[in-house]
């Protein structure tokens, strides 16, 4: 399965038009600091920080298009939410990786 969804992500880049770079731009920023926000909210083991941060990843990831990335992060949600962070850090080691295909899959575009 392709990290995005190519397709939905031509018609995305269609109707954003100069804009579409903008976004690109800023979910690649805002990504980067969202997985460290969670590495640093997992050491520290707050769970409902880790589930907050996951939701807006998710979302955020869901609108660039990027869905097997966004449901990993609704894995991670759901861990938070439910304080079981046991395999939390493996979930965002699996979302790390995932997001450097996306990454490079936006900067192929």
């Amino acid at each position: 399965m392709s990290s995005i969804d190519q397709h939905q992500m031509s018609e995305l880049k269609e109707i954003m038009e100069d804009d579409f770079q903008d976004l690109i731009d800023t979910y690649l920023r805002d990504t980067e600091r969202k997985l460290s926000d969670i590495q640093q909210a997992l050491d520290a083991g707050d769970s409902q920080k880790v589930g907050e941060l996951a939701h807006s990843l998710k979302g955020a990831s869901a609108n660039i298009c990027a869905l097997p990335l966004s449901e990993l992060c609704a894995t991670l949600e759901r861990q938070g939410k439910s304080n079981d962070l046991q395999s939390s850090p493996q979930i965002l080691q699996s979302i790390q990786t995932e997001y450097q295909s996306v990454k490079t899959a936006l900067n192929q575009l």
